[in-house]
């Protein structure tokens, strides 16, 4: 399961890769433009570090670590440009940072999962999620959110959190190798990633900045 698993995966990243590669000329010069290489460079962390583990036979962290610190820079980073609410954000940042610098000192960055940094920022996330429907809502692009490719991009990391964050929570009850749980992750991505290709391709309305 863990093979198919991972094959499925790849393939999820790849198309979304094919659509944001595909829509580029539309979103180019909006904030929108560095998801591409959010998705290529997910794309490579997983399974590079899932490939490193099987030929080690142990558990490596080094990589996953790596793209839960740039995914949680790179995320605040979009939502500083796509929200108005600057000084929530520098804030949500410090927490952010602090908790990256507490997860270096406490645990082994080869080895060791960070997972209390992606607690936070599956939680950041979420909050920042929450915000951008706030102002989505007493704005005037409420009417074409549909439209919206931010809107889009927001709703997969919703969705994917919402999901994610119970199943998280539970790591040291349930076990990451079932069907079940990787069956779950899976559809989660399916989601994310599928929201992320229908975001490229209402890239065309030209709506968003």
């Amino acid at each position: 399961m863990l093979t198919t698993y991972r094959i499925a995966l790849v393939i999820v990243q790849f198309i979304a890769i094919i659509f944001a590669v595909y829509y580029w000329s539309n979103y180019k010069n909006t904030n929108q433009r560095y998801f591409l290489f959010l998705i290529i460079f997910s794309l490579l962390c997983d399974q590079v570090n899932g490939s490193i583990s099987v030929y080690l036979n142990e558990r490596v962290s080094l990589l996953i670590n790596i793209l839960i610190i740039v995914t949680g820079y790179f995320l605040l980073y979009w939502f500083n440009k796509v929200l108005n609410k600057k000084i929530i954000i520098k804030v949500l940042v410090t927490i952010f940072s602090l908790t990256t610098v507490y997860s270096f000192v406490t645990l082994n960055f080869y080895y060791h999962f960070f997972s209390i940094l992606l607690t936070i920022e599956t939680i950041i996330i979420l909050f920042c999620s929450v915000l951008y429907f706030t102002e989505l809502i007493n704005n005037n692009k409420v009417i074409n959110y549909y439209k919206s490719q931010q809107f889009w991009i927001v709703i997969g990391l919703l969705v994917f959190h919402i999901g994610y964050l119970p199943l998280h929570l539970l790591l040291g009850i349930i076990k990451t190798d079932t069907i079940e749980f990787k069956s779950a992750m899976l559809l989660l991505n399916i989601i994310l990633y599928g929201c992320y290709s229908y975001s490229f391709v209402v890239s065309k309305y030209k709506i968003d900045e």
